[in-house]
């Protein structure tokens, strides 16, 4: 019941009630249960499909967001063992969320969708790129998402209107951002193939729905930054914003800059408790690791891992949560094939979040398959290929090139990614033994002379510890530099 559609994924069932068990023992034991249900309550209370179970609305009576038992707690008396047990309170803490800080809950926004212009032909197409749109935003944390612009208040909401144009050279579809109550554009786009084009098989199919999700990630980002700014000019806080506010501050893997994306993590859940924050965490944590900026390795990687449990006990069905969760296994767990799930399944729930498709890339890169690898890794880049965060997946094509051994293909994109982000170190020790690779001699003392800017003590040296953040270019061979330039 507290799934937004009231149903569960049979897989995520299996292992909250039994991680114990290997999964055709749960998947029997599930099988029993639900027979047993059947017999208890009736046939119809639960509907089965293909890999999920979904509760029949019809039959439930009372809803189980009613305000009118807020001094009762979820299962109230009820203290199961394990995993189970764990789920249970941190649905709790989330079912609480309103009430923590005094009764304060934070400012949640609110976006409108308004669809004008549309023929019958393709009016599916402004629904799906306001789907997208709204499942990115939402993923993120509490944002109301209506059809009806006339449902919004004008100091807290976005108008996103979605129409056709028709013209002697087809339709399109336009897509602009306005905010309320001025009526002011902040941002547009056009799209100007149907939405039918987007089945077309073979790699123009594949190309054309690559465009299409970037439409929607771009008009994600552009409603992003308009919520900044309305929360801003509203004087509030909200756990939303500080999430977006803190993944673009934990992407700079700057140490100031993600000591505060920590600060912020932490506010947000105080707020609100949700699992993208606990996600975002977790990635955190992951970065932390991998750049030596924290003490305790340990205790980092167990929280991390932590984070990522509990994130998913959480919401499941996150797309953001998925695909930063299979960032987080892959790099510390060592569990690629976990790790690939999540992120395929990331797609499925949200294929227009270009984070799904990198974490996809990783896994792949970590179990040898350097070409999907390669492909997942320019489907992200694609998508972003407008985005504040470019820099990001410019670097994750970087570490897919150096995989597949194209090492001239990767030194453009890590000299992208720092022409992007010139303080993001990543690029840069890649510039430094790409170049020397490559026999370039300036340009190794050059993206040398940069690192050190930010790294005073870096030297050469540092390649061959294998502490240091550079795992992807020395499973490729390039760290073991016996002598430097000649």
């Amino acid at each position: 019941m507290l799934s937004p559609d009231l149903s569960r994924d049979r897989m995520w069932l299996q292992n909250l009630l039994w991680p114990d068990r290997p999964r055709e023992n749960a998947s029997l034991s599930l099988r029993q249960e639900l027979r047993n249900l059947r017999k208890t309550l009736s046939d119809t209370f639960i509907i089965t499909e293909a890999s999920r179970l979904r509760l029949n609305p019809a039959c439930i009576a009372n809803d189980p967001f009613d305000e009118s038992d807020a001094g009762q707690e979820l299962l109230e008396g009820v203290a199961p063992p394990g995993a189970l047990g764990q789920w249970v309170k941190d649905v709790r803490e989330n079912w609480r969320a309103p009430n923590i800080s005094g009764g304060t809950p934070g400012f949640v926004p609110k976006v409108a969708f308004s669809r004008t212009n549309e023929s019958n032909s393709d009016r599916q197409s402004g629904l799906v790129v306001s789907d997208l749109i709204a499942k990115g935003l939402k993923d993120f944390g509490r944002v109301e998402t209506v059809d009806d612009t006339s449902q919004a208040d004008d100091d807290r909401f976005l108008k996103f209107s979605i129409s056709q144009l028709h013209s002697t050279s087809g339709t399109s579809l336009r897509l602009a951002l306005i905010e309320q109550p001025q009526d002011r554009l902040r941002w547009s786009a056009n799209w100007h193939q149907l939405l039918s084009d987007l089945g077309a098989s073979g790699d123009t199919g594949e190309e054309t729905r690559t465009k299409f999700f970037q439409l929607a990630y771009r008009a994600q980002e552009a409603a992003e930054d308009a919520l900044v700014d309305l929360v801003g000019a509203n004087h509030k806080v909200s756990a939303l914003v500080l999430a977006f506010q803190a993944l673009r501050d934990v992407f700079s893997m700057d140490p100031v800059r993600v000591a505060e994306a920590e600060q912020m993590l932490d506010l947000a859940y105080e707020m609100e408790p949700g699992a993208a924050l606990l996600a975002l965490k977790g990635l955190l944590r992951t970065n932390q690791i991998y750049e030596r900026t924290t003490t305790d390795l340990d205790a980092a990687k167990a929280e991390a891992l932590d984070c990522v449990r509990r994130a998913l006990a959480l919401e499941p069905e996150n797309g953001l949560v998925r695909a930063l969760c299979s960032n987080t296994v892959v790099a510390l767990a060592g569990d690629t094939r976990t790790g690939g799930a999540y992120a395929r399944e990331a797609i499925d729930l949200n294929p227009s979040n270009p984070l799904a498709w990198s974490t996809l890339a990783n896994a792949n890169i970590a179990e040898g398959r350097l070409q999907e690898a390669a492909d997942a890794a320019a489907r992200a880049l694609e998508i972003s290929r407008f985005s504040k965060n470019r820099h990001w997946w410019e670097m994750n094509s970087c570490v897919a090139a150096v995989a597949r051994g194209d090492f001239a293909v990767a030194l453009e994109h890590a000299r992208i990614a720092h022409f992007l982000a010139p303080a993001f170190k990543p690029p840069l020790r890649f510039m430094v033994l790409l170049s020397y690779q490559a026999n370039d001699h300036r340009a190794f003392e050059e993206a040398k002379h940069k690192l050190m800017q930010l790294e005073p003590d870096f030297d050469e040296r540092h390649f061959s510890d294998p502490e240091y953040p550079t795992n992807s270019l020395r499973a490729a061979g390039l760290t073991k530099m016996k002598k430097l330039w000649i």
